[in-house]
């Protein structure tokens, strides 16, 4: 019934690299210490060499640690694992009982890269594929074409007996109900579609929204939140709703001093559906233009999946009901700001819907039955392609409290969780593996020191690439862990906001992520938290695909002045939503972000802004910046003094290591009192070369209305604007090797351009290409 693969299916760009570039390597033998071998035609009963292999990795284990007790391993152990795929029922577990040193480490290695398995699911062969049995089920397929097309196959038979639940997930306190993830279907690694309407890449929008559901209108809250507005225009609900629970006496005075008019604009309501105590308990509802769910039965699994109200606040909500005579649909959960109509488009799509199942991909798991149905992909000539359904709901591989163990040439996949959880340890390597098919993290370190990932791929993740922590932040202890010349993509395709491909974990020390590039994903790139990490000869792209309001790198530190100190040198950040024309930002500091130096990178074709700078101590210098609308951008943003105050109090900086390596944050308040909270005065924006051939760089507002916009402050001043100084824009060529092809590689004379410009010819060869590298971009 399927014999092959055809692309038509797949989510991944065929533009795109293959999910596994990087060529098969055969590992060199080790010569010292214990050697072990693994076969899956092997078995635990026998003596692990060459000739007797163990059947399991977890014997092998079995066996160092029993060695160790009886002290009798040698220095250092070798384990080799031969081809085959090994499933997984439950995690791949090591412990402080399991640990090496770091001169003889534990080495666990693939005799061969990337065909040793370690699954956390089912394959399903194309033998079990049968039509739909149930003339009646098929039927209910809207597209009868289609219908002819589907196959359903009984899990039971593959010894499935659960297959999870769909729940409410997304931002903020949506993600509060989340549950472990369900089952999801994978083919050749990629993640296909839950049967679906639109289908992919369509969305839909609200229409009249009847009722935001749950909110707090609290007048203290909104005077808080006074910033910004909401146009009264969609909105008009919220807005009678608002007056009537606080009068239109306050929402008047809420609207003072911000040039709107209450007849125009109603209060901001961030947060204002979070703050309701029935957040959960109901959600609001909106009418709809669009005829498809009169088509379809009756069920209580049919779930949306969008923006509801602001651009970042990424929903996984449930239909509690569609009144078909009306065309509207009631939510199952509140938003967390309520249902709106603000500055960025809302959009949705309805999931979980069988009679949806209408693609090439597209699949429906009926929960009850525990049966797959499925749309295959059209047949070619070729290799079977791998069909697998995640089953494993731990991460496949945990490390806990060890340290000195080397994980080198597998390939982990497959799971309804993380594929690696690296938790208190240290000198943890992850080595030339492949993560790939699971719904969590790709890789989970914390707590840990010296560890990290070098030469791995980690592609089609549910939320990030890698969660990176460690390090003591009481004492800014660095932890030493890393993400080194690795390729993250293709992730976050159940999280999608909020979930890069490297995440510096909140309170976490000096970790880096180098050489490494990430792209295609629904949200950022890299987020930023914690102290004096490096983000260095990365390559960044295509990114903030379906989201505003982001950046390719992010920071938001508004909270905690304390975290500071990081470096982000010689990175290529390019090609991040060309054509947005606003919202999408190359290196973005939002909401008070404290002290970090972004320096030697080339910032091109970005849909809006090159940098934000909205903080103190925040310097870009020596970049160069292509194709962008603005170069450096700011504004006022939310007053957090309450979390300052208690953060110092928590943590007064002169009885901590902070006070003396941030000797700023001794003179804080003074600096907040004398320049206020967004200092422009503080930040520096010097020595960067603007290269504007297609003239984006129109900005009205600002010192300088080629390189920056800044907006006003209250009192109609402007002490926002960082220090300019010693920018250049040049509006002609100067003699790049081919700039509109991304080869920014300079072969002009001119001898000060030669000088400005060596860190960019030290970051691209004469042939154009940008090589990701671990020590780029540095000049002394």
């Amino acid at each position: 019934m399927m014999g092959i693969f055809l692309a038509g299916c797949n989510q991944h760009n065929a533009d795109q690299e293959p999910v596994n570039p990087t060529p098969e390597k055969e590992f060199a033998a080790t010569a010292a210490g214990l050697l072990l071998y693994v076969s899956s035609q092997g078995h635990d009963a026998a003596t692990g060499t060459r000739d007797a292999p163990f059947a399991s990795i977890e014997r092998a284990r079995d066996e160092i640690r029993r060695l160790k007790q009886d002290d009798t391993l040698p220095e250092g152990a070798t384990v080799y694992i031969g081809e085959g795929v090994y499933q997984l029922k439950k995690s791949l577990r090591f412990t402080k009982e399991d640990s090496g040193t770091a001169e003889a480490p534990i080495v666990y290695q693939a005799v061969s890269a990337k065909k040793v398995v370690l699954a956390g699911g089912v394959r399903i062969h194309s033998a079990l594929l049968k039509p739909i049995s149930d003339p009646a089920l098929k039927a209910r397929i809207i597209d009868p074409e289609a219908g002819e097309k589907i196959v359903e196959v009984d899990l039971r038979a593959l010894g499935v007996t659960d297959v999870g639940q769909l729940s409410r997930r997304g931002f903020w306190k949506a993600g509060k109900l989340s549950q472990k993830p369900p089952s999801e279907l994978f083919i050749d690694g990629v993640p296909q579609t839950l049967a679906r309407w639109p289908n992919t890449d369509s969305t839909v929008r609200m229409g009249e929204i009847l009722d935001p559901g749950p909110m707090n209108y609290d007048a203290a809250l909104m005077l808080e939140r006074k910033h910004m507005q909401f146009r009264r225009a969609g909105n008009e609900t919220m807005a009678r709703q608002m007056e009537a629970a606080i009068g239109g006496e306050k929402m008047d005075g809420l609207m003072r001093g911000n040039d709107r008019k209450i007849e125009t604009h109603i209060p901001n309501s961030i947060g204002l559906g979070a703050a309701s105590p029935d957040l959960h308990k109901y959600g609001g509802t909106f009418r709809h233009d669009y005829d498809r769910p009169l088509k379809w039965a009756d069920s209580d699994d049919i779930w949306i999946t969008g923006i509801f109200g602001l651009s970042w606040e990424y929903s996984y909500n449930q239909v509690a009901a569609f009144d078909k005579s009306n065309r509207s649909v009631t939510l199952r959960y509140g938003e967390v700001s309520g249902l709106n109509k603000n500055w960025f488009e809302d959009y949705h799509h309805y999931e979980n819907v069988f009679e949806e199942i209408d693609q090439p991909g597209e699949y429906y798991i009926d929960r009850e039955a525990i049966k797959l149905y499925f749309y295959p992909p059209e047949i070619r000539v070729g290799k079977e392609p791998e069909l697998i359904l995640s089953t494993l709901d731990q991460p496949l591989l945990d490390v806990v409290e060890a340290s000195h163990i080397v994980f080198r040439g597998l390939k982990i996949a497959g799971g309804r969780n993380d594929g690696v959880v690296i938790s208190g340890s240290r000198g943890i390597l992850l080595a030339d593996l492949t993560i790939q098919s699971v719904a969590g993290d790709g890789v989970v370190i914390k707590d840990s020191f010296e560890s990290g990932l070098e030469h791995c791929e980690i592609a089609y993740v549910g939320a990030k690439g890698v969660l990176l922590g460690g390090g003591d932040w009481p004492t800014l202890t660095p932890g030493g862990n890393f993400v080194s010349s690795c390729k993250i993509h293709d992730f976050a395709f159940r999280e999608k906001a909020y979930n890069p491909g490297v995440a510096f974990a909140n309170k976490s020390v000096g970790n880096r992520v180098s050489g490494s590039q990430i792209y295609n994903s629904p949200h950022g790139g890299i987020i930023l938290n914690g102290n004096d990490h490096l983000i260095q000869g990365n390559d960044l792209h295509s990114l903030c695909l379906d989201f505003l309001d982001f950046g390719a790198i992010y920071a938001n530190a508004g909270k905690d002045p304390m975290d500071r100190g990081t470096r982000i040198i010689g990175n290529y950040v390019h090609d991040v939503r060309p054509d947005a024309g606003h919202g999408i930002v190359g290196i973005y500091f939002d909401v008070k972000t404290w002290d970090i130096e972004v320096r030697n990178n080339v910032i091109y074709n970005i849909g809006a802004v090159g940098t934000t700078m909205k903080g103190h101590y925040l310097v870009t210098e020596d970049n160069l910046f292509c194709n962008v609308r603005i170069a450096c951008w700011g504004a006022l943003d939310i007053e957090n003094t309450a979390d300052w105050k208690h953060t110092f109090a928590r943590y007064p900086p002169e009885k901590m290591p902070h006070g003396e390596k941030y000797p700023e944050l001794l003179h804080f308040w003074e600096d907040i009192k004398k320049y206020g909270q967004a200092a422009g005065p503080l930040n520096r924006f010097a020595g960067n070369i603007l290269f504007d051939p297609n003239g984006k760089l129109t900005t009205p507002t600002g010192a300088d209305a080629k390189i920056s916009d800044f907006g006003t402050d209250t009192d109609g001043g402007n002490q926002l604007i960082p220090k300019l100084e010693n920018n250049l824009v040049l509006k002609e060529d100067p003699g790049f090797a081919d700039w509109e092809a991304g080869n920014f590689h300079y072969a002009g004379s001119d001898p000060d351009l030669k000088s400005r410009l060596r860190f960019v010819n030290d970051l691209f060869d004469k042939e154009g290409r940008f090589v990701p590298a671990a020590e780029a971009g540095i000049r002394e």
